[in-house]
């Protein structure tokens, strides 16, 4: 068997191209209603940034209104699980 030669410089450069390459990069459409409401409550909230990496606007916004204490949405009916 012969095997081609491992040249771990070319791969870095091949990696390195990849990486610069602005058509690598996924881009993610999110909904423009999502986004409003989260642009909505960080303006109510002076909230100038944060990080949330990668998640949606709609599950930053539910972090957000977590880590504020700000409950959203009633609930009447609690139930417990039993198991």
């Amino acid at each position: 068997m012969n095997y081609p030669a491992f040249d771990p410089y070319q791969m870095l450069l091949r990696r390195k191209q990849r990486e610069d390459d602005p058509q690598s990069f996924p881009v993610i459409q999110y909904d423009e209603n999502d986004i409003r409401e989260l642009e909505e409550f960080c303006k109510q909230y002076n909230i100038l940034g944060f990080n949330c990496g990668k998640m949606g606007p709609k599950a930053a916004l539910n972090m957000l209104k977590n880590k504020l204490g700000i409950i959203s949405e009633k609930i009447d009916n609690k139930k417990i699980l039993l198991g």
